[in-house]
């Protein structure tokens, strides 16, 4: 696993396996690093919205770890 983006809220982390800068599909299952920021950006907008209704997670201040991972190899 491979720390990819970093933001205020979140780390996204990529499993090598799944990670594929030069991807130009979205059928050959794997992420660019376009793909990692994004995943980021939207969630550094929606986490504001999100601890506004349902509270903060245990241990407030500390960043949310975002695993991305083929499970199925599918």
């Amino acid at each position: 696993m491979t720390c990819r983006a970093t933001n205020d809220y979140c780390q996204v982390w990529v499993d090598s396996s799944v990670f594929d800068n030069t991807s130009g599909t979205s059928e050959d299952n794997k992420i660019t690093q376009a793909n990692v920021n994004s995943l980021a950006s939207k969630f550094l907008a929606i986490y504001p919205l999100e601890t506004t209704v349902m509270g903060y997670q245990y241990g407030s201040g500390k960043k949310i770890k975002i695993l991305v991972y083929d499970i199925g190899f599918d």
